[in-house]
């Protein structure tokens, strides 16, 4: 995917979460880094390079990960789950939507079960 087309899928995606706060982006020609503040000490780390095709999306707390899904080399697709984000789990590939709708879940849980 372009770098251009990721950054406008995420952005569309991101536009239907009432809580997001504030979104920085930063691109250069092959890559780009989306850092969005949810709540509190809640931020979303997200970082796409066109050429290698690596792929991370991250739940911050406090600047530590607590989910995150995954895609480089030689790990493929992965995620790293809420009850263990250290871990790796082999997933099948995710596009932008799949990706934040699973976002979305785990965020409704630690935003409105707290």
């Amino acid at each position: 995917m372009h770098i251009s087309e990721f950054i406008k899928a995420v952005q569309s995606e991101l536009s239907q979460l009432n809580y997001i706060q504030e979104t920085s982006i930063e691109s250069e020609v092959f890559t780009a880094r989306i850092k969005v503040k949810v709540k509190d000490a809640l931020s979303i780390y997200i970082f796409y390079n066109q050429k290698t095709g690596t792929l991370s999306y991250a739940l911050l707390n406090q600047y530590r990960r607590i989910w995150g899904i995954d895609c480089n080399d030689p790990v493929g697709w992965h995620e790293h789950t809420f009850e263990n984000p250290e871990g790796h789990i082999l997933i099948k590939p995710k596009n932008v939507y799949e990706v934040i709708r699973k976002l979305h879940t785990i965020l409704q849980i630690i935003i409105y079960d707290n």
